[in-house]
């Protein structure tokens, strides 16, 4: 079985004479419909033949779309799975309630793209999906965001609920937040959500709270990937902090007046890969002293030049904490490269290696806490150089690890080239780390 791709162009779409999904050019109607749950919700097959619609290339496996709305706010979308171009007629995977015929003037559409996801706060398109769907936003365009992404969907692990660039284009779709919200902000226990292609904007307004992507419910799978997060007015690019599963992955994350990613107290566990998290006023990476039983890693990132330390990792947990460093690049950051704090008898485990730590304005590595870290801290093969106040802090050398000068192509701020050049004591070294 298909399942629709609600499909948005800001500049050509036009939200209530489009569903998304369907033919490219929409059908559309005004005139009334029946079958919207008179009989208490239970009826599936829509009367459409008030307006006399041509449903013969309407498809029935699932990938077209009906839009049903009204005067009321009251608003829609619905997954075909049956059409009677005789009868006018289409059968929809869930029976309407009756409030979406309460009120005149209704309309309806099948096909063509939608222009944003909102129109109103009643009911947004994302109110709306089964496990799978997929909300695709054209290249080039500009989405104004008013009101939070909450897809309320608990899919326990199903297909995700998908959000996506087009391709074709230029430029990443760009969702922009002018007030105090989040873009995505998940609050729906057990939701599979999946973010890919786009880019998060604050043009107006500033808030502490605001971020890309927030997650605060226990959530099975949150991923986000291929994504760029750039605005001064947001407080946070990334915040997970709920017990779930986490991928970051391929992100591009500047100029957050916070930390550009705070993974939180809450349990949750993944992976933070391939990230460039630079020019934020807080920490780059904050990964919070959590509770117990928490993995979480990063891996093959650059982060540089923001305005705390690179990346801080708590360890508080009186039971089973892993935390992986591996292969990044952190440089010119204004506190330590890495900060590590850890309470006497926790048994978290901080795994460092292959990572460069250079030109940072703390240490390399500061290992606050002794006690914890002596028995348990696997550190090897790192670079350090230029660390204003040294390579580590309570923290002895591993073995593999190198120093002297890594000769990066380009440390201009706007122009970074983290390659080592000729002669660099990276090259043919133990370190393997990110270049850009």
């Amino acid at each position: 079985m298909a399942l629709p791709t609600i499909k948005y162009n800001n500049t050509s779409g036009s939200n209530t004479a489009a569903s998304g999904a369907g033919p490219a050019t929409a059908l559309t109607g005004t005139g009334a419909y029946s079958g919207d749950g008179l009989g208490g919700g239970t009826q599936t097959v829509i009367d459409l033949s008030a307006d006399t619609p041509n449903l013969s290339g309407v498809a029935v496996d699932g990938s077209a779309a009906l839009w049903l709305g009204n005067a009321a706010g009251e608003r829609h979308l619905f997954r075909i799975t049956a059409v009677d171009d005789v009868a006018d007629t289409v059968t929809v995977h869930v029976a309407p309630t009756t409030a979406i015929a309460s009120a005149s003037p209704v309309s309806w559409a099948i096909g063509g793209k939608r222009k944003d996801f909102e129109g109103d706060t009643t009911n947004c398109d994302w109110a709306d999906p089964e496990a799978g769907w997929t909300y695709q936003l054209d290249d080039d365009e500009t989405y104004a965001v008013t009101v939070e992404i909450n897809p309320p969907l608990a899919n326990n692990g199903a297909a995700p609920v998908v959000f996506r660039r087009s391709g074709g284009g230029t430029n990443k779709p760009v969702l922009d937040i002018t007030t105090s919200i989040r873009i995505f902000n998940i609050l729906t226990a057990s939701a599979s959500i999946e973010v890919d292609g786009l880019k998060g904007t604050r043009s107006a307004g500033s808030w502490v709270g605001s971020a890309f992507f927030r997650s605060a419910a226990a959530s099975v799978l949150l991923a986000v990937r291929n994504c760029d997060v750039d605005s001064s007015n947001m407080g946070w690019g990334i915040d997970i902090n709920s017990t779930c599963k986490f991928q970051l992955d391929n992100l591009n994350i500047s100029n957050i007046d916070g930390a550009g990613i705070n993974i939180g107290t809450s349990r949750p566990t993944g992976s933070i890969r391939r990230c460039s998290v630079h020019n934020c006023t807080g920490t780059g990476i904050n990964i919070s002293s959590p509770s117990s039983y928490v993995a979480s890693s990063v891996m093959d990132c650059l982060i540089y030049n923001n305005g705390g330390a690179g990346i801080s990792v708590g360890a508080l947990s009186t039971t089973h904490y892993w935390s992986s460093i591996l292969r990044n690049t952190i440089y010119g950051n204004t506190g330590d490269g890495l900060e590590i704090t850890a309470a006497p008898n926790a048994t978290a485990t901080i795994e460092i290696e292959g990572n460069s730590f250079a030109q940072n304005g703390g240490y390399g590595v500061n290992a606050h806490a002794t006690t914890a870290l002596a028995k348990v801290l696997i550190n090897r093969n790192n670079h350090y150089f230029g660390n204003t106040s040294g390579a580590r802090l309570n923290l002895a050398a591993g073995a593999g690890d190198v120093s002297g000068d890594p000769l990066f192509s380009s440390v201009t701020p706007g122009s970074e080239d983290f390659t080592p050049g000729a002669g660099s004591t990276l090259i043919g070294a133990g370190p393997v780390v990110p270049t850009a």
